[in-house]
């Protein structure tokens, strides 16, 4: 069943009063003629009574299929409880918007934000009324600019700056010790190479770093050629541990690349 325009609008208007400003009905009002957003109205049962055609480019479901069906068979188990409680926020007069993600029909999850009122009639609440907003690309984009912030682009380890902040982060924790690794050569790789080569040593020497340490270790790309990782609360020995087991599997690779052997200066402390 797909959603009378006009009469959500009129929902909306009945309760713009609980909006406080003009602006705020304005915000409503700018959503609902934008046509890539969905308007739903769910009972007091949790039930969908209508829903947008436009749901089906965000699920993959058409309204026909969601029609009748329970809202929260959509949502993402862990964003379940969040969602009911805007859902009771809404049913209590209140304006409520929420970000949550969706279950796809082709299983893929996606984002959505959603702002809520009561759907009210004759003085009682028969539900609420929603418009959903695909938020996707959005959150796409902020992911990607903290992992930018924080990782390397090119070996995915740590960079400099969050290694220095888990540093000061941790400073309460006793440091059982550092190592510090070093790619020789990466100069001479790149001359004579070309980049790329570098490149694939140095994501090949990132790996190999990740395989031999904890996934507790703070590991890091701090430099050009230089990586480092921190250990708390592990003895002495553990650390040299793993510096061996670096060293023995540098020489693994090697026997395998004799062409281009990786060379790897490591010190600890």
């Amino acid at each position: 069943m797909r959603p009378d325009r006009k009469r959500v609008v009129a929902e909306m208007e009945g309760t713009v009063i609980a909006f406080k400003t003009e602006s705020a009905r304005e915000e409503i009002y700018r959503s609902l003629i934008e046509g890539d957003n969905i308007i739903i109205t769910v009972n007091n049962w949790g039930k969908i009574t209508s829903i947008s055609p436009t749901i089906e480019q965000l699920t993959g479901y058409t309204d026909e299929e969601v029609t009748g069906r329970h809202f929260l068979r959509y949502i993402y188990r862990q964003d379940i409880g969040r969602v009911r409680e805007s859902m009771a926020r809404a049913c209590k007069g209140n304006r409520t918007t929420v970000e949550f993600r969706v279950k796809c029909k082709d299983k893929d999850i996606r984002y959505a934000r959603a702002t809520a009122v009561a759907d009210i009639a004759d003085g009682m609440v028969n539900g609420v009324i929603g418009i959903i907003a695909d938020i996707s690309e959005h959150k796409k984009a902020i992911e990607k600019l903290k992992r930018h912030a924080l990782y390397d682009s090119l070996t995915g380890l740590y960079n400099r700056k969050c290694f220095q902040e888990e540093l000061c982060r941790r400073g309460h924790l006793k440091m059982a010790g550092i190592i510090v690794c070093d790619v020789d050569g990466l100069k001479v790789i790149n001359d004579t190479f070309g980049y790329r080569k570098g490149d694939e040593m140095m994501i090949t020497t990132a790996g190999m770093i990740k395989k031999c340490f904890a996934a507790s270790d703070i590991i890091a790309r701090i430099g050009g050629n230089e990586f480092a990782a921190i250990f708390y609360d592990v003895p002495k020995e553990a650390i040299e541990a793993a510096c061996r087991k670096l060293k023995d599997t540098i020489e693994e690779y090697n026997a395998g690349h004799k062409d281009l052997p990786l060379s790897l200066s490591i010190g600890y402390a």
